[in-house]
């Protein structure tokens, strides 16, 4: 509730008749400021307060369009963090650190304390102008007397970002709720901090909501962030709903789980801890189970593992737009030191190769069975000294097509000495053939002869 506050100051609408004020309670500090008092040293005075500094923090707000910002501090009762509503201030607004000119005051009757912690919204009116101003706050408990709090304290820089708004523009209608801990609106217009969004940022924008303590939205405009320490960096109606999800940028994105990233448009990190990014596709495109890395990318994918002096990329593979499998490096003028290969010979190291149905040990007993050779064996046997852990496609492509090729010239030679065999044979049946022509026409003549003689 604000109000202006009886007792503590003379109540004069004109700031240039305010006095430097004196607090009913003086006496009860021995002479020494509140701002260094212990309780120890209060006589008469039934709480001690005092206000943390170091916690100040002022920022930006609409509270008055224009002119308006909330002020955030932390207030101690009796040496303990204050809490309660039964707490009145009234907040002055002075030209000098003592003594000077007041240029008006705000009085509230009933501020919200928290651990400690409070936030008031407070309007002076067109007063930061380029000069220094500092605050000057008295405090009352339960309708009692006020205290004066000490030193004034300056107040920079976020008030003179209020003249900037009234001369640029920049930001306007930026809303933070009321008892919001240590909230950040840095600039631009109709970005809100809700009620519950302790200690979270919005840096700029337009119509961005952040409703998540910790959380962060950079700027954009129709973002969302409500996740506890969730970030959307900007783009246009991104929301982070999980606790620590990050929506990169981008344009209609979604991250639901926690710990799970969004990016692109319209991706949508719906299980926890998973990376979704798509590509420029008026689509949804989610992942499928939590922990999942899942990329929409139409125009292909590739990954560059090595550079050369000048940055280009010659190492690496790809995905080709529409393609399924995974493409390397192949290219002749990426190559050296060709040699020739004895096919037959990695043929016949190949044949010896152990191949075995197996499982990983993370798979489960009822999961279908692997079928190939361990890295051990086969780095053994065609690639001495690398890795013996793993095998790359590349690596067994190239034995494959080695292997395919040495059957071929056995099959080949195999086949030239067939048909040696065959023309010899063939040589050797005609030979036959004449022989057993021959022997059919003696047969014949002797048949006749047989046939022709007479009997006695």
């Amino acid at each position: 509730m604000r109000a202006q506050l009886p007792n503590p100051k003379s109540k004069i609408r004109n700031p240039n008749e305010l006095r430097s004020p004196k607090s009913e309670a003086a006496d009860d500090y021995q002479g020494d400021e509140l701002g260094r008092c212990s309780p120890l040293a209060i006589r008469r005075s039934s709480f001690a307060m005092l206000l943390l500094l170091s916690t100040l923090n002022l920022q930006l707000s609409t509270f008055a369009q224009g002119t308006a910002f909330t002020y955030q501090g932390r207030l101690n009762d009796g040496g303990a963090p204050a809490n309660g509503t039964n707490y009145g201030m009234v907040f002055y607004l002075y030209d000098a650190p003592a003594n000077g000119t007041a240029l008006g005051n705000e009085g509230i009757v009933s501020v919200t304390v928290s651990n400690g912690l409070f936030t008031v919204p407070l309007d002076f009116g067109s007063q930061f102008d380029g000069h220094s101003r500092w605050l000057e706050i008295t405090v009352q408990k339960n309708g009692g007397s006020f205290t004066t709090l000490s030193p004034r304290q300056p107040i920079t820089p976020a008030p003179y970002a209020i003249t900037a708004v009234n001369l640029s523009a920049v930001a306007e209608n930026n809303n933070i709720h009321s008892g919001v801990a240590s909230p950040t609106i840095g600039g631009g217009s109709n970005n809100i901090i809700q009620t519950g969004a302790n200690f979270s940022t919005i840096g700029g924008g337009q119509n961005n909501t952040n409703s998540g303590s910790w959380a962060t939205i950079g700027g954009g405009k129709f973002n969302t962030s409500s996740g506890f320490y969730s970030t959307v960096a900007g783009g246009f109606f991104n929301t982070a709903r999980g606790a620590y999800s990050t929506v990169g940028g981008g344009y209609i994105n979604t991250a639901i789980g926690p710990d799970s990233f969004a990016a692109g448009t319209q991706a949508q990190a719906v299980g926890d801890g998973s990376f979704v990014w798509a590509d420029d596709h008026s689509f949804p495109f989610s992942d499928t189970v939590p922990n999942q890395f899942a990329v929409r990318a139409t125009g292909g994918f590739r990954f560059v593992t090595g550079i050369d002096v000048s940055g280009n990329g010659i190492a690496g593979v790809r995905v080709a737009p529409g393609g399924t499998a995974w493409a390397s490096i192949s290219d002749r003028n990426a190559k050296k030191n060709f040699a020739p290969v004895n096919g037959e010979a990695v043929l016949e190291k190949l044949a010896a190769l152990p191949v075995q149905f197996w499982n990983y040990k993370w798979e489960s007993e009822t999961d279908t069975p692997h079928l190939g050779p361990m890295a051990q064996d086969f780095k053994a046997a065609f690639y001495p000294g690398r890795d013996d852990k793993s095998i790359s496609t590349l690596e067994f492509d190239g034995i494959e097509l080695a292997a395919i090729q040495g059957l071929n010239r056995k099959v080949q030679d195999g086949n030239q000495r067939s048909e040696v065999r065959i023309q010899k044979l063939e040589a050797e049946n005609a030979e036959l053939k004449q022989k057993n022509d021959s022997l059919e026409k003696r047969l014949d003549a002797l048949e006749n002869v047989v046939r022709n003689q007479k009997p006695n």
